[in-house]
C-alpha cells in the first residue's frame, strides 16, 4: 500500500514509525482515527504482522467498531482481525484467556454499572447500616480509587466518616465479587493491570506485539499502567490524543497524559497534526 500518496507527510510519519514509542498529538477533524488505521494496514500489508498481534484501544464501542471497519476496508479479510475494542473490552477478552495468572477463572462474570451500584447500595444499606442516600458519595470515591489502580489496602487512610464508610464497602465489594466469580469495570482494569504485571506477562506480552491506543489524554492511571506495561515489550507502540479534549478528569484523566507518555517513554517521538481537514 502506497501511504505517502494517502497521507500527509505528518501522517505518514505517525503512521509508519516503528523504530520508536510514537505520540501523535491531533487536534479535531486532524485524521488521528485515519492515522490509526492506516498504521493497522501498515503493520499488515508492508510488514507482515498477523492481525491478532496488534491491540488497538479506544474508549467507546462506537469508536471501536468505526476503527474495526475501517482497518478491515483496508485490508480486506484481514485488517478486521486486529485486537480493536474498548479498554474494558480488552481486559475481559485477556482474562479468559490468561486470567487464572491472577486468579481470575475463565468463566468469571462482568458487572456492568447499574449491576454494580445495586450491589453497593445492598452493602451501604444492610452491612455498613447507613441510608441508601450516602451511596453516591461513596460510590465516586471507590471509582477514583480505583482509577488510580489502588486496592482496599493502598488507599491512603483518613478519619472523614464518608471515606471510612466508603473503604469499609470497597472492601467489602471486593470479597462478595471474588466469592461470585465477578468483575466490575474497575475490577477489570486492577487484574489486568495486575495480569500484565505478573509472571504470566511475558507470556501475554508475546502475543501482543503492537500497540496503539486512541484518546490517550483520556487514560486513567491504571490504563496509563496497563499500556506502558504492554508498549514497552512490544515491537512498536503508538499513542494519540488532543491535549484539549481531555473529558473524563473526574476520574483522573489528564493532558498532561501526553506529556507523561513522553516522559516514561525515552527516546518517544512527537508529532503533531495541526491541519484541520473538517472545517474549512
Amino acid at each position: 500500500m502506497d501511504l505517502a500518496a494517502r497521507l500527509s507527510p505528518a501522517q505518514l510519519e505517525a503512521a509508519t514509525r516503528l523504530d520508536v514509542p510514537v505520540c501523535v498529538l491531533a487536534g479535531a477533524g486532524s485524521g488521528k482515527t485515519r492515522v490509526i488505521v492506516h498504521r493497522i494496514a501498515h503493520l499488515i500489508l508492508n510488514r507482515h504482522v498477523a492481525p491478532e498481534r496488534i491491540l488497538a484501544v479506544t474508549f467507546t464501542n462506537k469508536a471501536a467498531g468505526e476503527m474495526r471497519e475501517r482497518a478491515g476496508a483496508l485490508v480486506p479479510g484481514r485488517g478486521g482481525r486486529a485486537q480493536v475494542g474498548t479498554f474494558h473490552g480488552i481486559a475481559a477478552r485477556l482474562l479468559r484467556r490468561w486470567g487464572r495468572a491472577v486468579d481470575v477463572a475463565p468463566s468469571f462474570v462482568i458487572y456492568d454499572d447499574d449491576d454494580w451500584q445495586r450491589l453497593l447500595g445492598k452493602i451501604v444499606v444492610n452491612d455498613l447500616n447507613i441510608t441508601k442516600d450516602m451511596v453516591g458519595g461513596i460510590a465516586r470515591l471507590l471509582e477514583g480509587w480505583m482509577a488510580e489502580g489502588l486496592a482496599p489496602d493502598e488507599v491512603p487512610q483518613t478519619h472523614d466518616l464518608l471515606f471510612e464508610w466508603a473503604l469499609k464497602a470497597y472492601a467489602i465489594s471486593r470479597e462478595r465479587l471474588d466469592a461470585m466469580g465477578a468483575l466490575d469495570f474497575g475490577g477489570l482494569l486492577l487484574k489486568l493491570r495486575a495480569l500484565v504485571t505478573s509472571e504470566a506477562g511475558p507470556i501475554l506480552k508475546e502475543h501482543v506485539r503492537h500497540v496503539l491506543v486512541d484518546e490517550y489524554q483520556d487514560v486513567s492511571r491504571v490504563q496509563a499502567d496497563i499500556v506502558l506495561a504492554l508498549g514497552r515489550a512490544a515491537d512498536s507502540m503508538a499513542v494519540v490524543g488532543d491535549d484539549d479534549q481531555a473529558i473524563y478528569g473526574w476520574r483522573g484523566a489528564s493532558a498532561a497524559n501526553l506529556k507523561h507518555f513522553l516522559d516514561a517513554m525515552p527516546g518517544a517521538l512527537l508529532v503533531k497534526l495541526e491541519e484541520n481537514y473538517r472545517s474549512t
